[in-house]
Formats: structure tokens, C-alpha cells, sequence
């Protein structure tokens, strides 16, 4: 079948090498990278093994970014590479590759970074830059992307909670909290009730965190009508805007005060 002949051409592109192992190492970080990968991020993990895989033509240059020959081949090839042992390997070097990237660059690389991070097995590394990731979304207007990475956010907040990691809760709350806006500017305040009521019924918080989400259900629950609710809870939080630091920190989740 097709995947058989696709699954044929990446095995003899690779065998063609001089050196195999490189070129099967830098295929399989190509695969797992996404759909065009910088070729500096390939480079970083495998710079042998990537000049070896160019030269077959298997994999070809476009402006700096990488991409398969043929859109079938990629999904057959990271399909081989996600099932490999070393996978998580991989995916730490992809993202201490995405790191000097964005050091060297100034690129924004926070949801490489933390995707990846993620995916090898660190997931409260992770949490601040897919954190981070969703406010930058959040302030370009890019309200789908944004939920998309605090989805991640959540799943590495959850999975670091699941370790133990120190101020667990106030991660899963607030990974909670930005899904929660990402609702709100996507015009579904019930999605981002839901978000704020789950955040709130986590354990173990600090109390500023919970005015935030507090104040992100008010709002969920203003555009859907619920004046009077939302009035009563903005008055029960409203003890922070009265603190040096909670002045400073609830104001990150109010329209008048940051993401």
C-alpha cells in the first residue's frame, strides 16, 4: 500500500547516506519538528545527518524553512518518529534548539519551546513559556491559537501537579484563567465560566490567584447577563486592587488592568 512505498523511500533516502544513523536522526527530528521547521532547528540537532538527507532530495530548502518532498511522506515519517524510543530525546533537543534560536534571534519561540519541553518529558519547564505563548496570542487577537496553547499549558500545569512541583496549584489555575480569556474573546463566556468555576474548585491556591479567576467568571458571567452576580463577586475581590501587590497582579486579568 502507500505507506508501504512512503515507508520504502524514507528507509532508502536514509540508507543512501554516507552515515545512516546521522541521517535517520535528523529525519526523525524533521518529523517530530512540525510542517516546516527553520533549518537552523535541524541543524542544531544534526547538522551531519541534515546536509546527508538534502542531498537526497528527500527533504528540500524553502526560504530558510524545511519541508518533505511530499506532504504524505512527513505524516508517514512522523508517524515512524513519535513511536520511536528515543522520541522524547528528540524532543529535548528540539527544544534547546528552539532556546538558542530565540536567544540568538530574539525570535518569539515560546510555543516550540514549550511544546516540546512538554512532549520530553518536562513539563514544569514548560509551563511559563506555553504561558507565555498565550498572552502574546491573546494580545495579537488570536483568541483560537490562544486556547489552543493554554490547552498545552493546562496539560503541563496538570502533569507538573502530578509530581508534586512546587506552586503547582497557582500554575493550574492560572493556565486555567488564560484558556478562560481566550473563551471570553472568542464570544463563549459559558466555556469561560466553566474554565474559571474549575480553576476556583482547585485546592491549595493563593488566594490573589483566586480573585483573578474570580474576576475572569465575573466577566464571563456580565456577557452573559448575570449583572448582579457579577457585581457581587467583583465587591468580594476587590480587597486586591488595595495591596502594592495585588494592585499590580490583579490588574493582569481586568480590562482596565494585563494579560
Amino acid at each position: 500500500d502507500l505507506e508501504e512505498l512512503y515507508h520504502r523511500r524514507l528507509n532508502s533516502a536514509v540508507a543512501s547516506c554516507a552515515d545512516p544513523k546521522a541521517a535517520a536522526h535528523a529525519m526523525a527530528a524533521m518529523a517530530i519538528a512540525g510542517e516546516a521547521p527553520p533549518k537552523r532547528i535541524i541543524s542544531h540537532v544534526d547538522p551531519t545527518g541534515l546536509d546527508a538527507l538534502l542531498a537526497t532530495g528527500l527533504i528540500r530548502e524553502e526560504g530558510g524553512l524545511l519541508r518533505f518532498e511530499d506532504t504524505a511522506l512527513r505524516e508517514t515519517a512522523r508517524r515512524l518518529a513519535i513511536e520511536l524510543p528515543q522520541a522524547p530525546e528528540i524532543h529535548e533537543e528540539l527544544a534547546e534548539a528552539w532556546q538558542v534560536l530565540g536567544e540568538s534571534t530574539g525570535m518569539a519561540v515560546n510555543l516550540p519551546l514549550g511544546l516540546h519541553q512538554l512532549q520530553a518529558g518536562k513539563a514544569s519547564e514548560a509551563i511559563a513559556p506555553l504561558e507565555r505563548a498565550v498572552r502574546s496570542m491573546l494580545d495579537q487577537g488570536r483568541s483560537l491559537a490562544a486556547a489552543r496553547a493554554a490547552d498545552l499549558a493546562i496539560a503541563a500545569a496538570d502533569t507538573a501537579a502530578a509530581g508534586d512541583s512546587r506552586g503547582s496549584t497557582e500554575h493550574r489555575q492560572e493556565a486555567r484563567r488564560l484558556k478562560a480569556l481566550a473563551m471570553l474573546e472568542s464570544d463563549r463566556p459559558e466555556a469561560a465560566q466553566n474554565l474559571a468555576r474549575e480553576g476556583l474548585d482547585l485546592q491549595g491556591g493563593l488566594p490573589l490567584c483566586e480573585a483573578r479567576l474570580s474576576h475572569v467568571l465575573a466577566q464571563a458571567w456580565l456577557a452573559q447577563g448575570q449583572v448582579a452576580e457579577a457585581q457581587d463577586l467583583l465587591e468580594e475581590v476587590e480587597q486586591y486592587r488595595h495591596s502594592d501587590v495585588g494592585a499590580l497582579l490583579f490588574a493582569v486579568s481586568s480590562g482596565d488592568i494585563v494579560n
